[in-house]
């Protein structure tokens, strides 16, 4: 009787260390998968602040073009105006020259 309860108990004994071999195995895998899927969160986010940065430096580039296109345009208009005056000027003084000759000649 001895025998067979010493066996039964180094049955159990057995049994015992393959469960908490399998608790083992089990958690080094939920461990692992835990890690993997905390590197692909990480990786995740990277990858969205990159394109988030990306998307504002292309932003910062457009918005650098238009101010860039509004100062060349500016120029040009302050170019256009500044001809027109100076014609309208030029346009003065030949009237002013072409009446002081008919009043030289009067």
């Amino acid at each position: 009787l001895r025998l067979a309860v010493a066996a039964a108990s180094l049955r159990l004994a057995v049994a015992a260390s393959a469960v908490a071999a399998a608790v083992a195995s089990a958690t080094v895998r939920v461990a692992f998968a835990a890690a993997f899927l905390r590197l692909a969160v990480a990786a995740a986010s990277l990858r969205i602040t990159v394109a988030a940065t990306s998307f504002h430096l292309a932003l910062s580039a457009t918005s650098l073009a238009f101010a860039l296109a509004a100062a060349s345009l500016g120029l040009a208009v302050a170019a256009t105006s500044f001809r027109l005056a100076l014609t309208a000027a030029f346009l003065r003084l030949a009237v002013a020259a072409a009446s002081l000759r008919l009043a030289v000649a009067a």
